[in-house]
């Protein structure tokens, strides 16, 4: 198991819920997602879209509160710090344009 450091350490670590302890709605999405998470990492590569270092987890351009949905030009992969930090930081509308601009270039 690799060791955190520096933000990811301070970020606690989010507990997995069995999908047979999620709601119906809930355990439908992560149903939908896993079969979507082989397509995105094969059209990335396996590496973030912003920094090409490996992935480490998938990102919904739009989120889901806001009406986003688990379609192939909703999700891509980033590393934990692009994630955390830049998708989900001060500039994150921003990143989220360039987010949309890279999916469209790789279609």
């Amino acid at each position: 198991m690799r060791q955190r450091k520096g933000l990811q350490l301070r970020t606690p670590l989010k507990r997995y819920t069995p999908l047979a302890k999620r709601g119906k709605k809930g355990a439908e999405y992560e149903k939908e997602l896993n079969r979507m998470r082989k397509q995105v990492r094969e059209r990335d590569d396996d590496r973030c879209i912003l920094c090409m270092k490996p992935y480490h987890e998938i990102h919904h351009i739009v989120p889901r509160s806001a009406g986003g949905t688990n379609d192939l030009d909703n999700l891509c992969c980033l590393c934990w710090e692009c994630h955390h930090t830049r998708a989900h930081g001060s500039d994150a509308k921003k990143i989220q344009k360039i987010l949309q601009a890279i999916i469209k270039i790789k279609k």
